[in-house]
């Protein structure tokens, strides 16, 4: 009599395990997500809050050195078309510098706010005694020219010397001068205004240079 084969017995579904967890296991993850969730809005809450503050900066300044610039053309009309020297030019344009929107005087236009310091402006010595008058052939380039750039309490009649920009040694040695001001935190976006001797105003990052 041949030998029935054995057939293997049925398969049985297995119930899928599940995870059951208890009220207050459910409370206690429900919190950490909401913590989190804060944690996160707060974080990006205040990057644009600095964000806000350092453009805020930057508006200050731009409208500083606007008013500046005003003060170096009409001390230029007593002076020959002249700018004036380094080693004394905030006390030289002083008498040149408007109230017009100013509470703190006229004075207040020499210093302004950067990420909660006082950022004051230093002449460029190549600038000293170069003509304003662009109705006349310049000696240099006065569009390549750096005329004031911001630096943390810097001192009045506070000069240094800045080459001609245009190639790449010049800006290296440009910024080696630059201390970023606004918005120091952020390596990269971290940004300053200077001014040209045309009076064209430009911002800058530190990923300007890179």
């Amino acid at each position: 009599m041949p030998e029935t084969e054995s057939l293997p017995p049925p398969n049985v579904p297995r119930r899928a395990a599940t995870l059951r967890l208890s009220q207050q296991d459910l409370t206690r993850i429900s919190c950490s997500v909401v913590v989190f969730i804060f944690l996160v809005l707060g974080f990006l809450g205040y990057r644009a809050m600095l964000g806000f503050k350092a453009n805020h900066d930057l508006l200050i300044a731009k409208e500083n050195l606007h008013s500046i610039q005003k003060a170096f053309h009409s001390y230029a009309q007593d002076w020959d078309q002249r700018l004036p020297p380094a080693d004394r030019w905030t006390d030289q344009i002083a008498g040149y510098l408007s109230s017009s929107g100013q509470p703190g005087g006229p004075m207040a236009s020499l210093h302004g706010p950067g990420d909660g310091r006082s950022v004051g402006y230093v002449y460029n010595d190549l600038a000293a005694g170069q003509s304003v008058d662009l109705s006349e052939k310049q000696s240099i380039d006065v569009s390549r020219l750096i005329l004031l750039i911001e630096r943390p309490g810097a001192q009045p009649n506070e000069h240094v010397s800045i080459p001609m920009q245009g190639n790449p040694d010049a800006e290296k040695a440009l910024l080696k001068e630059l201390a970023f001001p606004h918005g120091s935190d952020d390596t990269e976006n971290a940004s300053t205004v200077v001014m040209y001797g045309n009076g064209t105003q430009r911002v800058l990052t530190r990923r300007d240079f890179r």
